[in-house]
């Protein structure tokens, strides 16, 4: 038997041969008739208490085996049982598959299934009332783990419930260990039973022995002493038994494994004892083999570690001096845990272990010759092994690895029924591995996947800049290929559109320029007639004056739609009170609602809404407004012109009565050159940059525009939405600020202009203000005439043939005699680029054709100051 004297020391075994060796000799019926048949009274006796005994010892035995024993193993197994739903259930939390599910219910109900036998089974009352506590507890852990996998496999995973589930496990386990150990306790009772059997018996012959020693003194007292000294010993066996120390009953087993019985009945009796000792034993030892092995399948998920915890556990209860685990690598049999012995790889097929995995099947070997290719080493000398025995450890069908043990001495069939259950419990432990092993790997594949793929993106993303820069390119060709089969489709029809809208332009700008000039030429006309009076002269001039305001309100017009499209607007930001600003735009403008008899009414809050903003271009937005509505708003109606705060926004609404807004045109309403009317002929003039302007002035000033009409006829009203500020502890209302009439000192003026007749109507011009005028039409000339003439103000145009505005700035200011000079550049160049190049060139200001002459006169007066200062420091 395996295992069973495995912790037995020589001491230990020279006792117990000894104690057999008093065991052994006559029976006490022939010591009786050889007692010259004297004793046959006694012998009688004797053998009735012996039969007695006997009895009682077999009935002791008997419950122990009906009884206590199956109670035991019932106790162990169920153990067993719990720890095997806990591996089944951790197998399929890592890889919830059917098979996994499929070993879990087997095992919870092989759980249940000796749950129900071991309620069957007899038992006392305390035993039953443990099994009650534990019965509860045990469904209660299966219910908890059967809901668990129920929802894993609908795909969630509850870790405080497997945590519950692990707790509830391990109150599990401490209930089933008590129950073990009642078991044991119990079997410890029946252990005693036997002993008090035996004690009986010995009072029995001591009471024999001292009735017979009346008669018969000295043959007694022989008798006896050949008794006494082999209970005595027996007793002591017994006692140690009882109290957990079976080693002693086992030495007595020795001659039950050489399969010897003797006729002695003490020796039978210590057969008896030893026959249970190993039998307990060697349940012990395979209980502890089995959970070591257990253990180890279901600690660990490192395939060496598992393979050497659970190798060493098997190695060591079988005995074997060599052992080998190899693992299936995709049809190689690989060595992961070795004892006694150094092992290479095999492929599935080749050697003992090669055909165990093959076949599926337990393989054994048994005579193996010496000249065989491997040995056991046994210090001095090498032998070949006993038997060497292969296993293959299965999981579903897969072949997972191969258990090979070799040992001196040949397996019986309880070391090869648990090498095999041992198998079995690997085969779940190792599958864990490897499908955490699979799941490592696909992580790490993942991982470098992800490596891979992040190098591909990175390189891909280097691509793809090229690719980008292709693709865009592409993605520009297409979409130019796109666009060009949707432009050369809306290609003709935006050119056709631009031309149309081009020449709609140009009539348009031809429209509106030929207006002023058809009133300038008329009141020329006139001026030239002899006999015009003084009425009709001041008419034609305050008619030229207003054309050629209007001229210039559409050049200007044209020039900040240019510079707000270019971002080229800079806006000269002060604190302004809204409310004082719009009333004096109204004010500057309510002359026009009058002319076209409009009423014109202001909703203005009393106190001030301050906005940090540019004056000129808030003046310009409510000006345009103010015009849009009066321009659209129909003689006897009415404009109103509301402004209000609102929750940190100043609201200004403009709201005419006027001809209304069609649904379809909202969308191109603030474009430029948009004229928005109910079809027919136009009727109000314009460029249709007015709403444009204002548009993107508002956004400037970071606010927002929108118009709402409830159709044609029915009026609209466009609001404007500014951010208002906090006052400024220092804030002081301005006051409005008129046109100052500016009367400029007398001043030596030279002229340079191209345009002969420009040149000309400003030194008239000039000249009649009472200046000293010159004018050139040439730029060498003019630096030569500036030599001579020594101008105090040289007002140059910048587009002059040969030499331009600005070289001729620079010459001036490099001449020590002319660099005083105050310069004026008087050009068509008006954006704020050319103003920056201008200071840059040397001028002193920047006046846009036609020049507005009070501004002129102000950079008079200007340089007047200027000259007095040099003076008066000089």
């Amino acid at each position: 038997m395996w295992g069973q004297d495995a912790g037995l020391s020589p001491a230990a075994r020279r006792t117990g041969r000894r104690a057999m060796n008093r065991f052994q000799g006559p029976t006490i019926a022939r010591r009786m008739i050889i007692g010259f048949g004297a004793l046959l009274v006694l012998l009688g006796a004797l053998l009735g208490s012996i039969y007695v005994w006997h009895q009682d010892s077999v009935q002791a035995q008997r419950r122990f085996s009906t009884f206590s024993r199956p109670l035991t193993d019932a106790a162990y197994t169920l153990e067993h049982r719990i720890l095997q739903v806990g591996i089944a259930l951790r197998a399929y939390m890592l890889t919830p598959d059917t098979r996994r599910l499929t070993r879990f219910e087997s095992s919870v109900a092989e759980a249940r299934e000796l749950m129900r036998e071991l309620a069957a089974m007899p038992m006392n009352d305390g035993d039953r009332t443990l099994l009650s506590e534990l019965s509860p507890v045990m469904e209660d852990y299966l219910a908890a783990t059967t809901g668990i996998v129920e929802r894993r496999r609908n795909g969630l995973v509850d870790i405080d419930a497997e945590a519950h589930v692990q707790a509830m496990r391990e109150s599990l386990i401490a209930l089933t260990e008590q129950f073990v150990v009642r078991q044991m306790a119990n079997t410890d009772g029946a252990i005693a039973e036997m002993i008090a059997a035996q004690r009986r018996v010995q009072r029995g012959l001591i009471t024999t022995g001292l009735l017979s020693l009346l008669c018969f003194v000295v043959l007694a007292w022989l008798i006896t002493q050949s008794v006494r000294r082999p209970a005595r010993e027996l007793v002591e066996i017994a006692t140690a038994l009882k109290n957990g120390d079976w080693k002693p009953a086992l030495a007595l087993g020795e001659s039950a494994r050489s399969g010897e019985l003797a006729d002695n009945e003490m020796a039978r009796i210590g057969h008896a004892f030893g026959i249970a000792a190993i039998a307990l034993e060697q349940r012990e030892q395979r209980l502890a083999a089995d959970r070591q092995v257990a253990r180890a399948s279901a600690t660990s998920l490192d395939r060496a570690e598992v393979a050497s915890m659970a190798l060493r556990a098997i190695v060591a209860y079988v005995r074997a001096e060599i052992g080998v685990l190899y693992w299936n690598e995709g049809g190689m049999l690989e060595p992961v845990a070795t004892h006694g012995a150094t092992a290479r790889a095999l492929p599935v097929g080749e050697g003992l272990p090669g055909q165990a995995a093959l076949e599926r099947r337990t393989v054994r070997m048994r005579d193996i010759p010496r000249d065989a290719p491997f040995s056991v080493r046994i210090g001095y000398d090498e032998a070949p092994p006993r038997e060497v025995t292969a296993l293959p450890i299965v999981f579903r069908q897969e072949v997972i690895g191969v258990l090979l043990v070799a040992t001196l001495r040949t397996l019986d069939e309880d070391a090869v029924g648990f090498l095999e259950d041992a198998c079995a419990q690997l085969g779940v432990g190792l599958h864990n591995v490897r499908a955490y092993e699979r799941i490592e790997q696909l992580l790490d594949e993942l991982s470098e996947q992800s490596r891979r793929i992040q190098a591909q993106n990175e390189e891909l993303q280097a691509q793809n800049e090229e690719l980008q820069a292709q693709s865009e390119e592409i993605r520009t060709q297409n979409e130019q290929l796109a666009e060009q089969a949707e432009q050369l489709r809306r290609h003709a029809e935006l050119l056709t559109e631009a031309d149309r809208r081009k020449t709609e332009f140009l009539g348009l700008l031809a429209h509106e320029l030929r207006n002023p000039l058809a009133g300038i030429s008329n009141s020329l006309f006139v001026l030239s007639r002899p006999d015009v009076d003084n009425s009709q002269a001041a008419a034609a001039q305050a008619i030229i004056e207003r054309q050629t305001r209007q001229l210039n309100r559409l050049i200007d017009d044209l020039l900040d739609v240019t510079r707000v499209t270019r971002g080229k607007v800079t806006l000269k930001r002060e604190t302004l009170d809204l409310v004082q600003l719009v009333r004096d735009c109204l004010e500057d403008h309510r002359a026009t609602f009058e002319r076209a008899r409009i009423a014109l009414a202001a909703e203005l809050p009393e106190g001030p809404l301050l906005v940090d903003g540019d004056r000129a271009r808030l003046c310009q937005i409510i000006g345009n407004l103010a015009d849009n509505a009066a321009k659209f708003t129909d003689e006897g109606r009415r404009v109103t012109v509301r402004l209000r705060a609102d929750c940190g926004v100043a609201q200004l609404d403009v709201i005419d009565e006027g001809i209304g807004i069609d649904p379809a045109a909202f969308d191109r309403l603030f474009r430029p050159f948009t004229q928005i009317g109910n079809g027919g002929p136009r009727v109000n003039g314009g460029l249709g940059l007015g709403l444009a302007l204002v548009k993107a002035l508002v956004e400037l000033h970071r606010g927002t525009v929108e118009a709402h009409s409830d159709g044609p006829g029915r009026g609209a009203r466009f609001t404007v939405r500014l951010p208002l500020i906090e006052m400024p502890a220092d804030w002081q209302p301005s006051e409005p600020q008129g046109a100052l009439q500016v009367e400029a000192p007398r001043c030596r003026i030279l002229i340079i202009e191209d345009n002969v007749d420009v040149a000309m109507s400003l030194s008239v011009a000039l000249s009649a203000e009472g200046h000293e005028v010159r004018a050139v039409h040439d730029a060498r000339e003019g630096l030569e005439v500036a030599r001579m003439f020594r101008p105090e103000v040289l007002l140059c145009d910048i587009g002059l043939p040969v030499m331009d505005g600005y070289e001729v700035a620079r010459c001036i200011r490099a001449d020590e005699t002319l660099r005083n000079v105050f310069l004026v550049a008087i050009t068509g160049y008006a954006s704020e680029h050319d103003r920056e190049k201008a200071a840059q060139a040397g001028f002193d200001h920047h006046l846009p054709k036609p020049p507005d002459f009070e501004r002129l006169s102000a950079l008079l007066a200007e340089a007047a100051v200027r000259r007095a200062r040099a003076s008066s420091a000089a």
